[in-house]
């Protein structure tokens, strides 16, 4: 009877905690989007980001951030449903599921902690490159794509890359004189980054926590589920 209590209480508390993850999950992704694409909210956060630092301030970092948190919301909810209905539902090939889901994409991160702890310089120059080939090099055959970078350019005072040398004719919204030297938007970028490392670090170490706390939940439900369809 005890065992068959506190089973229950697991239960509930995964299927609460899944809902919760869910919820939050939709609504983050949705704000986040929202947020980056509405034009109206866009231009509120760049006055407020003007008048707070009217010489250094970066919308780029803003619209990475929007980005980064919508992509992240919209992983922890796919997570998310796959635990709750599981859980609801007694299945137990969907706890499977998404503790295969919840063990793969911790592994990852933590794979993916210790490569960037060990090898920053290589990860910095391979995004260098891909920012390059993937958005400079077609600045000039993609409508969507320079009106993208021209937005980022002008804005984060940045040019290119890795500077105004990665144009063969660089663009107005780079701001390019021989008298002036322009920092590469990838730098910038990763600049900002670096700057923000403990920060990232921290949110990355209580990310990891809450993940192994559900792989444990999922455990315990699936041992639970087990034991009521045996007896």
């Amino acid at each position: 009877m005890p065992n068959d209590c506190l089973s229950k209480t697991c239960k509930y508390v995964f299927l609460a905690l899944n809902a919760i993850l869910c919820i939050f999950g939709a609504v983050i992704c949705a704000l986040s989007l929202w947020m980056r694409f509405d034009i109206t909210i866009r231009q509120k956060f760049v006055n407020i980001l003007s008048q707070w630092d009217p010489i250094n301030y970066d919308i780029a970092e803003y619209d990475i951030a929007l980005y980064v948190i919508a992509g992240i919301a919209f992983i922890l909810f796919i997570f998310a449903l796959f635990g709750y209905f599981g859980a609801f539902c007694e299945k137990l090939c969907a706890i499977r599921v998404y503790f295969s889901l919840i063990l793969l994409l911790l592994l990852l991160e933590i794979a993916g902690l210790i490569y960037l702890l060990i090898d920053q310089e290589q990860v910095k120059n391979l995004f260098i490159k891909i920012f390059k080939e993937e958005l400079v090099d077609r600045f000039y055959k993609n409508s969507l794509i320079r009106q993208e970078l021209d937005e980022l350019q002008s804005q984060a005072h940045c040019c290119g890359a890795s500077g105004c040398e990665d144009y063969l004719f660089a663009p107005l919204s780079c701001g390019c004189s021989p008298h002036v030297r322009v920092t590469g938007c990838a730098i910038k970028l990763l600049n900002a980054v670096s700057e923000n490392m403990p920060v990232i670090l921290s949110i990355a170490g209580i990310i990891i926590i809450i993940q192994f706390l559900a792989l444990i939940f999922s455990c315990i439900t699936c041992v639970a589920i087990k034991r009521k369809q045996h007896n």
